[in-house]
């Protein structure tokens, strides 16, 4: 079955250039549609977080160890749950601190409108215990 604008075309019920204009009507239609997601996207729901050891929520563990970090002109540059490599943009102080371990990159849980924020070693080392998939950069030594 051909296309109904060719076959309106063919009956003289349109014009050549209303024919053109459908067709780039429909192009911009079909790269403005919802893309299916891939399957590296389709994954599980994440389980809410346990309770730590010590009885706090791993969203009260990171409010205590975040730390403050200034923007800065430095990339740095971490896995996602799903994969992808997104980054930080952040201050030297700040990267060496990842660098050297003193510094982890985990997500907020909720604990800060950000999807990932910098939290000291000392918390990343109690999330190991209550959501290890929370950390998503630390230089563990």
């Amino acid at each position: 079955m051909g296309d109904i604008r060719n076959e309106l075309l063919k009956a003289g019920l349109i014009t050549e250039r209303a024919a053109r204009d459908i067709h780039r009507a429909r192009r911009v239609e079909e790269r403005q549609a919802p893309q299916p997601s891939t399957p590296e996207e389709n994954t599980a729901p994440v389980p809410p977080p346990s309770m730590s050891p010590g009885g706090a929520e791993p969203r009260d563990l990171i409010r205590r160890g975040l730390v403050a970090t200034t923007p800065g002109n430095k990339r740095f540059h971490y896995v996602d749950r799903v994969g992808r490599i997104p980054f930080l943009e952040l201050g030297e102080d700040t990267v060496r601190g990842l660098s050297n371990g003193a510094l982890a990159i985990v997500e907020s849980c909720g604990a800060s409108s950000e999807e990932t924020v910098v939290v000291t070693a000392e918390t990343a080392r109690q999330l190991t215990q209550c959501a290890p998939d929370a950390i998503r950069f630390w230089n563990a030594r």
